[in-house]
Parts: C-alpha cells; sequence; structure tokens
C-alpha cells in the first residue's frame, strides 16, 4: 500500500478511508477480482460492448490516475470503443 501511495502521489489518508470502506464491503482478494475494473475488462466481450468514455485528473488525490490509464490500455489493446482523456489536474 505505501507503494501504491508513493508511486502515485495519493493521499495517505484517502487511502486509508478508502481501504476501510472497502473491507466493509468486500471480504477479500478473491471476492474485489469480481468487481475489479481491471480484471473485468479481460473478460468483457468486445461485441455489443457499450462504448467507453474515461477521464481522470493526472494529480488524482485517491491515486485512480494509474488504475484509469490501465484499465484505457487494456480495452484499447482488446478493440473496446474508449474515450480516454487525461486531465490536468486533481480528482474532481
Amino acid at each position: 500500500i505505501q507503494a501504491f501511495i508513493n508511486r502515485t502521489g495519493a493521499d495517505p489518508n484517502i487511502i486509508s478511508s478508502a481501504l476501510l470502506l472497502g473491507k466493509l464491503f468486500i471480504a477479500n482478494d478473491e471476492e474485489w477480482r469480481n468487481f475489479s475494473p481491471l480484471h473485468l475488462i479481460n473478460d468483457l466481450s468486445v461485441d455489443g460492448a457499450p462504448e467507453f468514455y474515461l477521464s481522470c485528473g493526472l494529480y488524482d488525490a485517491y491515486g485512480n490516475f494509474e488504475g484509469s490509464e490501465i484499465f484505457a490500455q487494456r480495452a484499447q489493446e482488446r478493440g473496446v470503443k474508449l474515450q480516454w482523456r487525461p486531465l490536468y489536474g486533481g480528482h474532481c
């Protein structure tokens, strides 16, 4: 977790709160994979898949930029229609 915070510039307090909140709804790593966009995109059927518009601030205090960029790359590699708009700025 510390490596993620260091790498992304995420706010440690936000990450701590997000982890606590997540543990209320997701029991373990296996269950998380059922909801994780980074795992779900690998199994998305390209035929009939919705078109995505995805944007994220480069300086997002939640650390979302890294995952958003990975999601966009995976989707585009698979042929999913996606508009990826990285933004200069924070979360909102």
